[in-house]
Order: C-alpha cells, then structure tokens, then sequence
C-alpha cells in the first residue's frame, strides 16, 4: 500500500450552511490533527482550520468551546519510490468526517449533526458525469462508506458523545472510527470533512429512523382522548437547569384538569416521565405514542419530531432564555407538530448562584399551577382543532 499517496493533496470545496465542507483525495490524520501534502490545497480554497460540524458561528463557537481543526501542510519527498513515508497505514474506503458537537443536546445531534450528515450523502462537490455518479453510489453504501470522529471530547458524564453514534447507528449500519484516537499516521484516500448544510429532508431522514426502530407504518387517525406526556429535568443527575421548583405543585394540577375534562378515560391522566430512564430507542417509541407533550426548554423538547402530524408540544421556558423558543417551534414545524411556549417564573432559590456565564442553561424557574393550568388547555383545544382537521382531509 506504500505506493497509495504519491502526489499532493488537492480538495474541492463547497459553501454550505455554516462552514465550507471539502471533498479530499490524500488526507492524513494523527491525534486529531488532520495533516495535507503539498501547497496545492490552498487553491482549492480549503479553510484552515476546517469545521466537521455544522452550526460553528457567532456565539455557538462560545457555547460548544470548539474553535476548528488545525491543518498542517508536510512536503512530500522527490523519491517517492518506495511510497510516502508519512503513511504508516492507508484507508481506501470514502470516509466522512464528523464532530460530535454538543453531543448532550438532541436538538444538536439532530439539526447540526445527523441531519447535515444526510444531506453530505447525496453532495456532488461541483463534479460531473461518471465521477458525479461513482462519488454518490460510494457515500450511498454503508458497506463502503466509513463515519469517522475527530473531537475528542469526554467519554463519560452529561457530555458524552456517544448519542450521535447511537443515532448513526439507528439510521445505518456504516462503520463508525474514532480518528482522535489515531497515534498511527493514518492516510486518507477520499475524504470528505465538514458535514455543513443549508438543510434536509427532515421527514425522509425521520422516517427511516422510525421504521429502524419501531417498523414504522403510517399512524391511525388521532383519538379523541389524547395521551399526554410530562418531560421532566427533575431527576438526580441534573445538578441545575430548568428544574421545576414546584414540579410536584404542578403535576397535581394538570393531573386534576386532565380528569376533570376525560372523567372516565382509562389513560385520561398525565404521565410523568426522566427520559434518562429511557434508552434512546424507547424514548422513540414512547413520543410516536403521545398527541401532547409538556416539558421545559431542553432536549425533551425534541421528542416532538417523532409525534404524529397533529400532535402538540407544550414548551416552558424560565425568563432568561425567552429569546430561544423558535429553535423547537420550527423543528417540530417540520413534523407537522403544533408547538407554543410560554414563560415560567424565575427560581427565588438561583439568587447569588453561579450561573457558569449561561444563566438560559443553568437557571430553574417557578411554573404557577394556574398558568400551567391554562396552556394544557390551550393544548387540548389546538389538539382537538388539528384532529378535526384531519377527519375533514379523510373526508
């Protein structure tokens, strides 16, 4: 295989979302660093550093505390007889390069990583005719293709990454590497770093998703009695953060509207639930189930994508992070999901607490039960609209 990269590395780049992605041919990766062969790279308008993920700008750089992956150029000897001797090994099948951005947060794994990972299979990077058609029919075989990682993040806590992994494998049985685990001097053949999207097909993606998990058919019409979910943050390993102070308050009087308005429905009660109970799976299963979830701002939030059309999401979200509530509106827009927020009352207990800079992630808020009270039955009459929509569309 010394005979494999004997020339310089030459890229083609594409502007996409956030960051450009480029398409390599001789990419050599050690220790998270990725190296290139030669100048001629800088012409083809590769950025250094380059940016595996998506959504790196403005203050998300800040948030996620990733600045980019170095390049660093190597020369290439006159003698290349007996190969490169900056290749200790050679990988020849087309790989993608990824980066576990934000790899605690659903909402990151879905829009700024497995979404844009989607749209990179089916990229052409301007190329045409027969090389256009092998580079698709290469990234649209999972026994081909390769999913690599270079972040090098933690591998244990509330930060671990290894969700997206989970989801990669859930949508595809590509093979997954950790690169930043890489002493040897690992030679790239066709590579592709930097995942970026202006978009996807959001309900193709969903779809197959669901049908890898739970065999997905089309779902019956939506019942007259919906089934409601309580995502709660109040579970022992969330030190702080959009915990409900009051949560027991609350629960009680949502329960008690509930069966006040489905006196003798069998499932007319609220059902409270920590999704890190769940295995992600399960967690699946149970939002294709439910017509009505109520959580606070967060991951629990995503769940809505896997609800049925009609469905509605209910998001509270403490006074400080009032300005992000369009994040989930338009993500579970995208299921068909009906979604509304509306605002908590700060916590009296975060006064002189240490917010770490982020007072929207780390602050617990207050919900009145009587304003808790007033959404669920906004949702109940959106839901009920959307359900006799429906029947009408069946009609």
């Amino acid at each position: 295989h010394k005979q494999l990269v004997v020339s310089d590395t030459r890229a083609r780049c594409i502007s996409k979302g956030m960051q450009s992605k480029c398409y390599f041919s001789n990419l050599m990766v050690q220790r998270n660093v990725f190296h290139v062969f030669g100048s001629a790279y800088k012409r083809d308008g590769v950025p250094n550093p380059i940016y595996p993920p998506d959504g790196q700008q403005g203050p998300l750089v800040q948030y996620h505390k990733y600045k980019g992956h170095p390049i660093s150029e190597l020369s290439l000897p006159h003698d290349l007889t007996n190969g490169n001797p900056h290749c200790d090994l050679y990988i020849t099948r087309p790989t993608i390069f990824l980066y576990r951005m934000s790899g605690h947060s659903t909402y990151h794994l879905w829009e700024n990583n497995l979404g844009p990972f989607f749209a990179t299979l089916n990229e052409d990077f301007g190329l045409e005719g027969e090389n256009k058609k092998a580079l698709k029919d290469k990234l649209n075989d999972p026994s081909s293709l390769l999913v690599a990682y270079v972040d090098n993040k933690p591998t244990t806590g509330p930060k671990a990454p290894h969700l997206l992994s989970k989801l990669l494998q859930l949508f595809t049985n590509v093979r997954l590497i950790n690169a930043s685990a890489l002493d040897a001097k690992v030679c790239f053949i066709d590579a592709i770093v930097g995942i970026s999207s202006h978009g996807f097909q959001h309900r193709e993606l969903l779809f197959r998703m669901m049908e890898s998990v739970a065999g997905y058919s089309p779902p019956n019409p939506l019942p007259p009695i919906p089934t409601v979910l309580f995502i709660s943050r109040n579970h022992h390993s969330v030190v702080r953060g959009r915990k409900i102070a009051n949560e027991a308050e609350v629960i009680e009087a949502l329960n008690r509207t509930l069966l006040d308005t489905f006196p003798r429905a069998a499932n007319g009660f609220l059902r409270l639930v920590h999704m890190e109970d769940y295995s992600f799976e399960d967690q699946i299963r149970m939002a294709m189930k439910t017509h009505i979830i109520l959580s606070p701002h967060g991951g629990g939030v995503t769940n809505c994508i896997w609800m049925r059309e009609g469905s509605v999401t209910v998001e509270f979200v403490a006074p400080v992070g009032k300005s992000l509530t369009n994040m989930y509106h338009t993500l579970c827009g995208k299921s068909g999901v009906s979604h509304f927020h509306f605002l908590a009352d700060p916590d009296p207990a975060d006064e002189g607490v240490d917010m770490k800079g982020n007072a929207r992630l780390f602050s617990n808020m207050v919900v009145p039960p009587g304003r808790a009270v007033e959404n669920l039955q906004k949702a109940l009459r959106l839901y009920e609209q959307n359900r006799e929509k429906a029947l009408r569309k069946v009609e």
